[in-house]
């Protein structure tokens, strides 16, 4: 039997570090998301084992309630979809979507509560040239050699430039990649990385526009021979063909299976072909032209949004005909549609968990959020923000985070529901000075809120203390933007503790925060 000596006071510290795999697992099944992500920056011991640990993630999955959705749509998304948790029903590539998105939320909250900005960015954020229009998706590289790590910005007139992190200014200027993607689709709505990278330096994204959708491979090249230095380079992989009309949405499934959704009313499902040639980093064959394996009819107007389901299978697409219908994108048969009432002027998707999906729903009186159950289709509750509360504002945008929703008005105040109840349990008094443009969850107690007139607050929720349910708030920061900000848009780089925030025009403001 072996024996273990009591540790020095100096190395008393160190004693987690020390916990066999299996118990470490136990111990963090039983850990908030909060905490985990503390943890996750305590170590590398711990930060080793979190993004390791699959069977973590999958419990978390299950625990968390509700969580923002990336919807993969033309106004609000730069990442992948995140939904599809059923129980124990994910697959480990959405997991570590997953496990990634709370690791950086709570890296993010952790440098803007406690890190300190480089120079006097807080007051004059940086700005980079080199866009003459707006900005529509930011992503992360690394270079060739892994040494550095880059900036990827594309406009919505097809540009292509990038960035070197850490910014070696407050006015950085990027370089231009030569190939342009509106020659190919049009005006760019967005664009998403779509297939798994290559030690992150290679990239396949999938565009989409007005003309359709493309997917484009992102790749470093040297210059010339007798030069040893990189430059990011792009090549069309495949044209997403078909479509009679614009590219509104496209959603990833999984298993290099893409979902667009069109102006024409079809959702449209491609396979894209696989090449197992990882040195070259090409994850999908270079074919030219993708037709659709298979269409889905049914919307009667363009659809807005394609989002993940609660099963491996299906899809969730939402149109301008104020419908919500379920698909099974592996026959193409609707399993359920959803008709809205004429009151409702418009609705947007802004959560799903295991069996239940939440809708935003704009009206002409004031807006609602409505809970639905997935695997039929039906209503199950609706969350109506008090008009004692609200006065003569109304409710502009939500968010939802675990078993949280909350909403921001026109007087800048923000409104928290629990949603199992329905019940409000915070009121957060005109915290921003004009419409709340964005909100953002970053833990179950802090947000993020942007405002119209580009001032932008952090906001630590404490206890409620009175019958109004007005809240104490502690602002962890106060950044003032000087421009309108893009929704949607923030983007941060946990490597480089760097935030980007496009505007609605063409400018790009950054943050940076001493290591």
């Amino acid at each position: 039997m072996t024996t273990t000596s009591h540790p020095s006071s100096s190395s008393a510290a160190l004693m987690p570090l020390l916990l066999p795999g299996d118990i470490l697992g136990r111990v963090f099944q039983y850990i908030s998301l909060k905490d985990l992500g503390q943890c996750a920056q305590i170590c590398r011991v711990w930060n080793h084992f979190l993004f390791h640990d699959d069977f973590t993630w999958r419990c978390k999955m299950e625990d968390i309630g509700w969580c923002i959705q990336s919807l993969g749509n033309s106004n609000t998304s730069h990442d992948t979809t995140i939904a599809n948790y059923d129980n124990g029903g994910c697959s480990v590539s959405r997991r570590t979507i997953f496990r990634d998105w709370i690791l950086e939320k709570s890296q993010l909250a952790n440098a803007l509560e406690r890190g300190n900005f480089m120079g006097d960015c807080d007051t004059k954020p940086w700005l980079l040239f080199g866009h003459s229009k707006t900005v529509r998706s930011i992503l992360e590289m690394t270079s060739k050699d892994g040494n550095c790590n880059y900036i990827v910005t594309i406009s919505d007139d097809g540009e292509i430039q990038y960035w070197k992190l850490p910014f070696e200014s407050s006015r950085p200027k990027g370089k231009t990649v030569p190939f342009n993607l509106k020659d190919r689709v049009g005006t760019i709505s967005t664009a998403v990385t779509t297939i798994s990278r290559d030690l992150n330096s290679t990239a396949n994204v999938a565009a989409i526009g007005f003309k359709g959708a493309i997917i484009v491979q992102l790749y470093w090249k040297k210059e010339d021979k007798g030069n040893e230095d990189y430059s990011l380079h792009c090549r069309a992989l495949q044209n997403l063909s078909g479509h009679q009309g614009p590219v509104r949405c496209i959603c990833d499934v999984g298993s290099h299976t893409l979902i667009t959704g069109c102006s024409d009313g079809i959702l449209r499902v491609f396979k894209l072909p696989q090449k197992n040639d990882l040195d070259n980093g090409l994850l999908v064959e270079e074919t030219g032209e993708a037709q659709a394996i298979l269409q889905m009819k049914g919307h009667r107007s363009g659809v807005n949004t394609v989002s993940l389901g609660c099963d491996n299978n299906t899809v969730l697409s939402h149109g301008s005909d104020q419908t919500v219908r379920l698909w099974n994108y592996e026959t193409g048969g609707c399993l359920w549609v959803f008709h809205f009432d004429k009151a409702v002027a418009g609705t947007e998707v802004i959560g799903i968990r295991q069996k239940e999906m939440a809708l935003f729903c704009d009206s002409l009186e004031q807006p609602s959020m409505r809970i639905m159950r997935i695997p039929d289709g039906k209503l199950k509750k609706e969350i109506k923000p008090s008009s004692c509360t609200l006065g003569n504002s109304r409710v502009c945008v939500t968010c939802i985070y675990d078993r949280f929703l909350l909403c921001g008005t026109e007087d800048g105040s923000l409104l928290q529901f629990n949603v199992d109840t329905g019940e409000q349990t915070h009121f957060l008094d005109r915290i921003l000075r004009s419409s709340v443009l964005d909100l953002e969850y970053l833990l179950h107690d802090t947000v993020l809120a942007t405002g119209e007139d580009g001032h932008m607050v952090v906001v630590k929720i404490l206890d409620r203390v009175d019958s109004v349910r007005k809240a104490k708030v502690k602002v962890l920061r106060d950044i003032a933007l000087n421009m309108r900000p893009q929704r949607g848009g923030l983007f941060y780089s946990p490597e480089s503790s760097t935030i980007l925030v496009p505007s609605s025009g063409y400018l790009v403001r950054a943050f940076a925060f001493s290591s």
